[in-house]
């Protein structure tokens, strides 16, 4: 198991963050496109209302299992997740330790 430094576990805080407020703009626009198309009479209320409500739905269990109830031993792993879904890129691990940014570029090579 790897313990990551204060310094470390700082700095994924402040990408989850900024992960975290990517994910709800993309919730948000996808809901938009939901609503738009009800709007433009492409779905009928009943049909409207439904896909909205699955959306998110399954978009709030999303956002749940990934950054509900962080601990300083999954930080990492949560990063790991943003890096694989491009929500964050390889620059944005400067200020790493050395050690802790070879972890998140190996688990991204296995990509």
């Amino acid at each position: 198991m790897y313990e990551l430094s204060k310094a470390d576990k700082r700095l994924c805080r402040e990408l989850i963050k900024q992960g975290v407020e990517k994910e709800f703009a993309i919730g948000l626009n996808k809901l938009d496109a939901i609503i738009q198309a009800w709007k433009d009479g492409k779905h009928d209320n009943r049909e409207g209302y439904h896909t909205v409500y699955q959306s998110v739905k399954e978009f709030d269990k999303h956002i749940a299992r990934r950054y509900d109830n962080p601990s300083n031993s999954t930080l990492h792993f949560t990063v790991i997740a943003l890096l694989h879904d491009k929500l964050i890129s390889v620059e944005d691990l400067e200020g790493f330790s050395e050690q802790t940014k070879a972890l998140f570029l190996r688990h991204l090579s296995d990509d």
